[in-house]
């Protein structure tokens, strides 16, 4: 294989991989932009359907406001597309990319729209949740507390459980921001998901585990991913291989015509250069071979008059 042949082929196969490997990240970006957008609604729905449930929700939780500057807007005074405003009618709940973080908004029942900011949603949220759950449950005897867990759990998605076990406990530092705030977010180490301690009133400790966070890597997008790229490269490589067949049949056409006795007939290289060696080539062999049959033909044909002329005189 000539160098120069080489080379260029290389360079198709590297750029032909470059294009894959840009279109998949495109891809990649695009469906992910979606996943999250859908996971952020979802998550922040608990938490947003309670407040919608809740009577006055600013005074039963006065520091919404100045944490995640919580606020119910008439819809006439928000600034956002036609699309979020009929999906908002509907009561869905949205979430959008702010220059700060995210912003989730629903309506409520008096056709205000609810409306909070967080710089990080998956640990705001899961702060504003052990919040809500501290509070609930510190108006909770002892005894009633079991039940409340299961009710909050099954409401915000999360599992809220006592701790007991002394050796479940995080590290000395998590402690310490419990007995500050009353609340701490920290990350198991064998747990996907963040957690959060909580410290009722009277002492007792809670845990809270939250659902897992959003996973860009997730194997059905990976999986998208993967037959994208094999589809593209074997769409390159049925292209390149019907290219080469095409020329293939054309040298084996011109062989059987060949065959069949039509001497002239000569292979069209074209403007493939995969098989234009073979093409000269072959077109060499044929014109020796219609020279050898030309000659064949003449020496044939001179003694045949040779024969003819001595039967002439003799008759």
């Amino acid at each position: 294989m000539p160098l120069k042949f080489f080379l260029k082929l290389y360079a198709r196969l590297i750029g032909l991989t470059f294009l894959v490997l840009l279109f998949c990240a495109a891809l990649f970006l695009g469906v992910n932009s979606v996943r999250e957008q859908y996971w952020q609604e979802r998550f922040s729905e608990p938490l947003l359907r309670w407040l919608v449930a809740t009577p006055h929700p600013q005074q039963q939780y006065p520091w919404l406001e100045s944490f995640y500057d919580f606020r119910v807007t008439p819809p006439g005074n928000l600034s956002v597309s036609d699309v979020i405003m009929e999906r908002l009618s509907y009561g869905q709940v949205v979430a959008m990319d702010t220059s700060i973080g995210q912003q989730v908004m629903v309506r409520n029942d008096s056709d205000g729209i609810i409306d909070l900011r967080f710089r990080d949603i998956y640990s705001d949220i899961a702060e504003a949740t052990a919040l809500i759950a501290r509070l609930h449950l510190d108006d909770m005897s002892a005894d009633g507390r079991e039940g409340a867990m299961s009710q909050l759990s099954d409401t915000f998605g999360v599992e809220l459980l006592p701790v007991r076990d002394q050796a479940a406990l995080p590290d000395s530092e998590v402690l310490e921001r419990v007995s500050e705030r009353g609340i701490s977010l920290y990350h198991h180490p064998s747990r996907g998901r963040a957690q959060v301690l909580i410290r009722l009133k009277d002492g007792a400790l809670v845990d809270m585990a939250m659902p897992a966070p959003f996973n860009p890597w997730a194997w059905p997008v990976m999986l998208l991913l993967l037959a994208v790229a094999g589809s593209v490269l074997a769409l390159a490589l049925y292209l390149a291989l019907r290219d080469v067949d095409s020329n293939l049949r054309a040298v084996e056409s011109v062989a059987i015509r060949i065959a069949r006795g039509e001497m002239g007939a000569r292979v069209d290289a074209g403007d493939s250069r995969l098989v234009s060696r073979l093409a000269a080539a072959f077109n060499s062999m044929a014109e020796h071979i219609q020279r050898l049959v030309g000659v064949q033909r003449e020496m044939i044909h001179a003694v045949s008059h040779e024969l003819r002329t001595p039967v002439a005189r003799i008759r």
